[in-house]
């Protein structure tokens, strides 16, 4: 049976992927390396998020592609280019698209006969529940993703038209994944999706991070438990509390809040109002909490009095860790 070879790009949503990719070839009784340079088929799993990730997906597929390699292409960039993709590197072996990664094994088996194409048009990503994630990544610590997808339609971001609406995991399909990731010896889960506090409200018609908090936080042998990507309007005081009150649950808080202004938030299609009660309340109903956040400079209607707003509010907040990113305008978006 051939060895498979994969190089995965983007976050750490994308990277659960390709574990989950590399699970599916595994139970089909393939190989798996991740060393390009012993196979020759590589599995390219790619970002699409801004330029800069296209940029780097791209150079990184005709690098395998100018080595001779059969090279498949999946991820948000499949999904968004694929008809580009097929034009301008009619060399690729295949094209998936996000939600239809389960047909990568038949790619496989044509890829001496026929370039084979499978991205739907409108996505909708399901988490496969009957795969074993073949970790790439093996340590103390293991991203677990709670949910994909995104219902929300933020001005600048093209995620929710590569991945679908939102879709929650179950509380006990993820407590099950989590004491699998123990059993090996993870003792640190982060709790990842496009938009952790959203979790639940589809399957349990209310927000239900803080219940799966409690779940998680019995778990023998598991030591921390921290999530990422929180959305203002769902950081709520029962999972603050959750937070402050679980001994596992590590007093971090990320929210990327992308700014400041009330009139910028607008523009962005986010939630447009003061920050600041929150972040002191956050303060103080996590004691010794670290927040971490993120923002976007340069957004088209941005005023020099909205970006001193936003650092007025950077120095009085007093953040723990942040990060500024330059606008970036994406095809497709508003």
């Amino acid at each position: 049976m051939k060895k498979i070879a994969l190089v995965s790009h983007g976050c750490p949503k994308n990277l659960v992927d390709s574990e989950l990719i590399l699970g599916i070839l595994s139970q089909n009784g393939y190989g798996i390396t991740l060393n390009e340079d012993e196979s020759d088929i590589v599995i390219v799993n790619t970002c699409s998020f801004i330029c800069d990730a296209e940029r780097e997906s791209i150079r990184s597929i005709l690098e395998l592609v100018d080595k001779g390699k059969k090279v498949i292409v999946t991820g948000c960039l499949a999904q968004k280019h694929p008809e580009e993709l097929k034009t301008e590197i009619p060399e690729l072996a295949g094209i998936i698209g996000t939600a239809d990664f389960g047909g990568i094994v038949d790619v496989i088996k044509n890829i001496d006969k026929k370039f084979v194409s499978e991205v739907s048009k409108k996505p909708d990503y399901i988490y496969p529940e009957n795969i074993e994630r073949q970790q790439i990544t093996m340590g103390a610590s293991s991203y677990l993703k709670i949910a994909e997808g995104c219902s929300y339609r933020c001005g600048y971001c093209i995620i929710p038209y590569l991945r679908g609406d939102y879709h929650s995991r179950t509380i006990e399909n993820i407590v099950a994944e989590a004491k699998k990731l123990v059993k090996k010896g993870v003792t640190e889960i982060i709790l990842i999706a496009q938009d952790t506090t959203s979790y639940g409200i589809d399957i349990y018609k209310k927000p239900s991070l803080p219940k799966l908090l409690e779940e998680l936080n019995k778990i023998e042998g598991l030591g921390w438990i921290r999530f990422m990507y929180a959305y203002p309007t769902h950081l709520d005081d029962e999972l603050l509390d959750a937070i402050a009150n679980l001994d596992k649950v590590v007093k971090y808080v990320d929210i990327p809040l992308q700014h400041s202004h009330p009139e910028v938030l607008k523009l962005m299609n986010r939630p447009a109002f003061d920050y600041r009660p929150m972040i002191e309340n956050i303060r103080k109903r996590i004691p010794d909490v670290s927040i971490r956040t993120a923002f976007i400079v340069g957004y088209p209607g941005e005023t020099e009095e909205h970006f001193e707003h936003l650092c007025n509010f950077v120095r009085d907040m007093k953040f723990d860790r942040m990060g500024v990113f330059k606008y970036s305008r994406e095809k497709g978006t508003p």
